[in-house]
């Protein structure tokens, strides 16, 4: 048996593998993939996933977002570290990924190639990685079922046309197999009328 692999890092020892559309084609990628590849679905400070459906969220403040300005990652303006900075902080706002990127942020794997002790943050990555691929799925999901619903429509919409087509061509046909029987009869009538 195959074992699965992370279909952009190639990590094979990923600890959550996600099945998700990427690049037009399902793919399996492990939760530290999900995480960089969508920094704008989820707050890097306390990685709690956004609901643009629910603007609310847990949070009272999930409202105020600020935006990093290296990268599309969006930060809880009540995550940021010192409540007093946080207006001249949100103005030039940088992301943990873009301020440290050899960060481990999203690391995974355990330095050692010790089993990998599950701490709460961790836990917190992972659920956040598959609440955003659920949400992916579902706009995938609902994509394909309104594409499949027009398909149908299209469908038998063509196939009342088609048959229409048929009708009309039978009565074409029928109208000049009638003409041809009636000259036909004609010229026979008119051959006995000559003898």
């Amino acid at each position: 048996m195959e074992t699965q692999q992370c279909n952009v890092c190639r990590s094979a020892d990923a600890v959550a593998l996600h099945n998700l559309h990427h690049r037009g084609a399902l793919a399996f990628l492990c939760s530290a993939c999900v995480l960089r590849r969508h920094p704008g679905k989820f707050c890097p400070l306390c990685f709690e996933a956004y609901d643009d459906a629910t603007t609310a969220n847990i949070r009272p403040s999930a409202h105020s977002r600020v935006p990093c300005q290296s990268c599309t990652a969006v930060v809880h303006s009540a995550c940021l570290p010192s409540p007093g900075a946080r207006p001249s902080t949100a103005l030039r706002y940088l992301c943990p990924q873009c301020s440290n990127p050899s960060s481990p942020l999203f690391d995974f794997k355990s330095d050692d190639g010790s089993p990998l002790v599950f701490t709460k943050d961790l836990a917190k990555q992972i659920f956040c990685a598959a609440k955003i691929v659920s949400v992916i799925m579902h706009k995938a999901a609902a994509a394909a079922r309104a594409d499949a619903e027009q398909k149908a429509t299209e469908a038998v919409a063509a196939k009342k046309r088609a048959k229409q087509a048929i009708e009309r061509a039978s009565y074409v046909m029928a109208n000049q197999q009638a003409h041809v029987i009636a000259n036909q009869q004609e010229e026979d009538d008119s051959d006995i009328d000559d003898e």
